[in-house]
């Protein structure tokens, strides 16, 4: 039993409050009641009675009534007369059973229920139970407190992240996980991440391309390495094989800068005539034309204005005449076979080259320098037409009653041979464009 100075205190002070009569506790012991039966036989000279009685005390006893001075004893020396109070002292003393209180305090005769808040003590004769701070409630629950409050006991959730076990922390309910929040989780090492899911630590592999070990880069599969893609090694120099970086000018496909198989781009060997180039940088030759490296010399196919040709692959010798915007020497240069300060120009229009250039209105016709247009094409002005009519811009048959001094009218509306003949003063060409018959000097006379 568990005992300390302060403890035996507390219980001396509780035992002076306690009434000299003592009471059972718990179901154990009721100091206060003891009954006993005991028979007396009468003595030569008396008469015997048989008698019953319960008597309170103190300490145990037992009456009897005897008739007599020879009456039996109730017990003999060395009798235990136990009361199965484990606060009394129990003997046979001069025949009678006596039971006489020990000293309040612990007493390790009696039981202790384990984990229960409780210890038993003696007091007065009595057995009691008084709270026992020390007889804590363990419920082997590591996430559990075990506390004892005036004698109760309570197992109360320990706080979340309390560790209860290898890498593992209370989730604040009572009940030991892995973890509630991600850094409680063990680090997985380069190129992982630790990530609480559903309180189980779990480990992520980090996204491709994250920095790992100084220079190094993770590829995604939780494996820190060299690198993932060319722009990771020299800056495209090398190539990335199996997140290794290697030369490509010597692997036999054509990768990195490379313009073909192990040789343009950063690579020292350059490429042969066929092979594929950006530019003559590439080549042998030094010439990559349609992005092909080509042999040296000019040919009107080499992509390069070279030889006697006037731009690129035209002029010259070559067959091919330059386009008009070309550049050009001579008029044999151009397809147009107008060249003009140094360049193929369109030929300068002319009245039957049939298309609409120059100041004509329509095609070949109109404007100053070619033929009146017929009926129903374009025009500026009256003087375009052949019926000397425009009409919103499009030329209209003559009409003598236009208002308007067109087609074969001498004058306006009149004379010529479609339209009447015209009165006095009008301008006219002969006599019958005129009512009085009589064209005199270009005008209608009397």
């Amino acid at each position: 039993m568990r005992t300390s100075a302060v403890f035996f205190a507390s219980v001396l002070a509780l035992g002076a409050l306690l009434p000299v009569a003592c009471t059972q506790n718990f179901g154990i012991f009721d100091p206060t009641s003891s009954s006993s039966t005991s028979s007396g036989m009468g003595g030569s000279g008396g008469s015997g009675a048989t008698t019953t009685g319960t008597t309170t005390s103190t300490s145990a006893s037992a009456s009897s009534t005897s008739g007599g001075t020879g009456g039996a004893p109730e017990c003999m020396l060395g009798d235990p007369c136990a009361d199965m109070n484990p606060c009394t002292a129990d003997s046979c003393d001069q025949g009678k059973c006596a039971h006489a209180p020990v000293p309040d305090g612990p007493t390790k005769d009696a039981p202790n229920t384990p984990k229960d808040c409780l210890a038993p003590v003696c007091v007065g004769g009595a057995l009691m139970q008084i709270p026992d701070g020390a007889d804590l409630p363990d419920d082997g629950n590591n996430c559990t407190k075990d506390i004892c409050t005036n004698g109760v006991p309570s197992n109360p959730p320990e706080d979340a992240s309390v560790k209860c076990g290898p890498s593992q922390v209370c989730d604040g309910s009572g009940t030991c996980v892995g973890c509630v929040m991600s850094n409680q989780c063990n680090d997985p090492g380069l190129c992982k991440s630790a990530t609480c899911d559903m309180m189980v630590c779990k480990n992520v592999d980090d996204p491709s391309g994250t920095s790992c070990n100084g220079n190094k880069v993770c590829d995604g599969s939780g494996n820190c390495v060299e690198c993932v893609n060319d722009g990771m090694c020299n800056g495209g120099t090398k190539i990335c094989i199996n997140n290794s970086c290697a030369t490509s000018c010597n692997t036999g496909v054509k990768d990195g800068t490379e313009t073909d198989v192990d040789c343009g781009g950063a690579c020292q060997a350059n490429c042969a005539n066929g092979k594929g180039c950006k530019s003559g940088n590439d080549c042998i030759s030094g010439i990559c034309t349609s992005m092909k490296c080509a042999a040296p010399g000019p040919t009107c196919s080499d992509g390069i204005t070279n030889g006697t040709e006037s731009d690129t692959d035209c002029g010259g010798s070559c067959p091919q005449k330059c386009a008009i915007g070309d550049t050009c020497n001579t008029i044999a240069d151009c397809a147009s076979n107008v060249c003009t300060g140094g360049m193929c120009a369109a030929p300068a229009p002319t009245c039957m080259d049939g298309a609409t250039n120059g100041m004509e209105t329509d095609i070949d016709c109109g404007g100053p320098t070619c033929a009146p247009c017929g009926n129903t094409k374009t025009c500026a002005m009256n003087s375009d037409c052949l019926s000397v009519s425009c009409v919103n811009t499009m030329c209209a048959a003559t009409q003598c009653s236009d208002g308007i001094h067109n087609g074969m009218e001498t004058s306006l509306d009149c004379g010529g041979p479609m339209c009447s003949k015209c009165p006095l003063t009008k301008a006219c060409l002969i006599n019958s464009d005129c009512l009085s018959n009589n064209c005199a000097l270009l005008f209608c006379a009397p």
